[in-house]
């Protein structure tokens, strides 16, 4: 079953608004500045053109060109880290358990739990209605998980490696599901691209400002960058530079840019 879009577009929208950061599609260039190539995915030594992908029954219609490019985007930017079939290496698996049937239905129980709004045209009452929902969805998230996870490991003080968080299946559908909502109806907008390529511009200009002038960072990871100098390691130097502009608020990197860009 279909949901009809004015039920997922402000659903995607509430998404998008409670994310922490985004990340756009494009494959990187051949010849990439290395403030860009900082922040890229890993790319998989297996070559996408070999690669025989098989086409799940049912899944959202592409066109060859489409699938060929999406094929491209994912052993460029994912493969590397997520695995060749998405079951994880370095990074996590990216959820190949969850079946298209589990993720209809977990999207119908979204729907069904009243609190998407059915219109949005941008007046305070609506975007009121967005940030109640979003309460919503995310009260019941953590609550689920803390249950789950004290249903299995108890009652006790559960800090860093005493128990590992439980998020239930169901738990996981819904949130894949909002994710793919925010991903394709705010992210991959036309408006939202034109943002994010501004934003990447502001990204690697602070890379590069704080790559030049060391002592423009913080200490920490000043000290971090002089230590990794010190011991003839490049890539840590790097890490450095890259960790002080991952530490800045957006309020802060918008500051900064300002001043460095007179």
């Amino acid at each position: 079953m279909r949901a009809p879009e004015l039920f997922l577009k402000p659903l995607a929208l509430a998404v998008a608004v409670t994310s922490l950061g985004v990340m756009t599609a494009n494959a990187a260039p051949k010849n990439a500045d290395p403030a860009e190539t900082a922040y890229e995915g890993t790319a998989s030594a297996i070559d996408s053109k070999s690669a025989n992908v098989v086409r799940s029954p049912g899944a959202p219609d592409l066109t060859d060109d489409e699938f060929e490019q999406s094929k491209k985007i994912f052993f460029e930017r994912c493969a590397g880290c997520h695995g060749v079939l998405r079951k994880g290496a370095t990074g996590k698996a990216l959820t190949p358990d969850l079946t298209q049937d589990t993720l209809g239905a977990a999207l119908q129980r979204l729907l069904d739990s009243g609190w998407v709004p059915r219109r949005h045209r941008g007046s305070r009452a609506d975007l009121a209605a967005l940030k109640d929902m979003t309460s919503r969805l995310i009260g019941r998230f953590v609550s689920t998980v803390e249950h789950s996870t004290r249903q299995q490991h108890g009652d006790g003080v559960l800090t860093r490696y005493a128990a590992d968080l439980v998020v239930p299946d169901p738990v996981r559908a819904e949130t894949a599901v909002l994710k793919a909502a925010a991903a394709h109806f705010v992210m991959r907008s036309t408006e939202r691209r034109d943002l994010m390529e501004r934003q990447r511009g502001v990204v690697g200009d602070l890379f590069r400002h704080f790559l030049d002038h060391p002592e423009a960072m913080d200490p920490l990871h000043r000290q971090a960058r002089e230590q990794a100098r010190r011991h003839g390691q490049d890539a840590l130097q790097v890490r450095a530079v890259v960790d002080q502009v991952a530490s800045l608020s957006d309020v802060r990197a918008l500051t900064v840019h300002a001043s460095v860009s007179r």
